[in-house]
């Protein structure tokens, strides 16, 4: 399937090509679908996303090697100890010598930043990971609840109709 796609794109000429799946080097063959796309689409720079547990010298050499320009990393939220970010620094050193870059992604939880002390300390956080990290891309992830979902109960006092008249894929 993977090469099938790789090779519909060729003639397009693709300057860049996101590979669009969350658990990517988690996959058992993920080193296959990467070194195909590579071999079909060898002048297209390659973004993805990796988990920073995953990505031993190894893992990065041969990203490095196959077209990989840049990856995205969840740094999540900056206050919380996630076993996949236990070598996030070691992940991030090893892509910034093998030349790739690091897009890194933070999510901001709202009910952790109500006050003054709580906003400040999470934000001190935050920057002071994104100065030690140095990537080269970042994202915010700011959470928002619906009705219905598992954070709803938590956020609910916090939300208004007017939070929400604009939330569709119409508005800018």
């Amino acid at each position: 399937m993977v090469i099938l796609e790789a090779k519909s794109l060729v003639q397009y000429d693709p300057k860049f090509l996101f590979i669009r799946d969350e658990n990517f080097t988690t996959q058992k063959d993920w080193r296959l679908r990467l070194e195909a796309i590579n071999r079909i689409l060898p002048d297209t720079k390659l973004y993805l996303f990796a988990s920073a547990n995953t990505l031993s010298e190894r893992t990065v050499r041969y990203m490095s090697e196959h077209g990989v320009y840049m990856a995205c990393l969840g740094l999540e939220d900056p206050t919380v100890k996630y076993g996949k970010n236990l070598r996030l620094d070691q992940a991030v050193a090893r892509m910034k010598k093998y030349g790739i870059m690091t897009y890194l992604s933070f999510i901001v939880n709202p009910l952790k930043i109500i006050g003054r002390e709580e906003g400040e300390g999470f934000y001190d956080l935050l920057m002071t990971r994104l100065y030690e990290l140095k990537p080269e891309m970042i994202c915010g992830n700011f959470l928002m609840p619906f009705r219905g979902t598992k954070i709803w109960d938590e956020y609910y006092a916090y939300v208004s109709p007017e939070d929400y008249k604009d939330y569709d894929t119409k508005t800018p």
